[in-house]
């Protein structure tokens, strides 16, 4: 895989959580600390990735328990060739998922009776397409299934302050919204977020029982399309697993690389190095001694 393309994407996703986060630097990790609705992970720092050792991690998973923040990682694996091995070690668990870009403009598509729309900060269906998403991925995989504008009208009422962030980030120019609608109303949506020639395609999900008709590939053809018209020349994301990849496949996007994601340390491995780590300091503390 072309490496400068994988560092200026990775570079891309060092940069684009910070408009909704804090960030600490731990060794060579950036821990994000999110400030809205949103909760964050710690990735290697652009160009670190190779650095990364056991210590490191202990540190940042160390960190994230005082916050009460998840123990998730994510990094580009290409980048970071050792750090999922690290990682399994430590009693995370590990998913390797495909990482794809495009970088020409994408096909236009369409779908009978449906309509990619983008919604602006204001737009009174904005609601119902986060809804709509939100069920969608209450519902992983991608097989048919009887959630459908009732689930997304139930959910509604459960989405609380995140409007009130998506209308700001809008706004702003930092994120944009674009729904499938059907008559019933949105039934798929997706998030880009823009950050110079690079934007991430984010939150793609389609109410299960309207799956199986090619909405995915829809809407991240609109989202790819939408940030090309804003200036972006590489429009990014990550799929799920394969069968999903094949989807986005459709819209123009070819796999580039690999992400690597982790979650759930386990308790012993944090004790164990702070165990290490103070056996270690007990004998720097034994030869000072003896030399006096």
């Amino acid at each position: 895989m072309p490496i400068a393309l994988l560092e200026t994407l990775d570079a891309y996703l060092d940069s684009a959580p910070r408009s909704s986060s804090t960030v600490e630097r731990i060794g060579p990790f950036s821990l994000f600390i999110g400030t809205g609705p949103w909760s964050y992970y710690a990735r290697p720092a652009p160009g670190l990735g190779a650095d990364v050792d056991r210590a490191d991690l202990a540190a940042v998973i160390a960190r994230q328990r005082e916050l009460a923040q998840a123990e998730t990682f994510e990094w580009v694996c290409e980048l970071a060739p050792g750090l999922a091995d690290l990682a399994r070690a430590a009693g995370l668990q590990v998913r390797m998922l495909p990482l794809m870009a495009l970088t020409s403009p994408p096909p236009r598509m369409q779908l009978a009776g449906l309509y990619a729309r983008i919604l602006e900060a204001d737009d009174t269906r904005l609601p119902a397409a986060v809804a709509a998403v939100d069920v969608g991925f209450a519902c992983p995989g991608t097989a048919l299934g009887p959630e459908g504008c009732g689930a997304r009208d139930r959910q509604i009422a459960s989405i609380g302050g995140r409007i009130a962030v998506t209308r700001d980030l809008i706004r702003k120019g930092d994120a944009l919204l674009v729904a499938v609608e059907a008559p019933c109303g949105p039934v798929a949506a997706g998030s880009a977020l823009p950050r110079g020639p690079v934007a991430e395609l984010t939150g793609i999900a389609t109410l299960p029982a309207w799956r199986r008709r090619g909405i995915g590939a829809l809407v991240a053809a609109a989202l790819a399309s939408s940030v090309c018209e804003r200036g972006a020349r590489i429009a990014v994301l990550s799929a799920s697993d394969d069968t999903v990849a094949r989807i986005y496949a459709r819209a123009g996007f070819t796999r580039v690389g690999t992400i690597g994601e982790a979650s759930g340390a386990s308790c012993e491995f944090v004790d164990e190095l702070a165990s290490e780590n103070q056996a270690s300091q007990g004998r720097r503390t034994e030869g000072v001694v003896g030399l006096h």
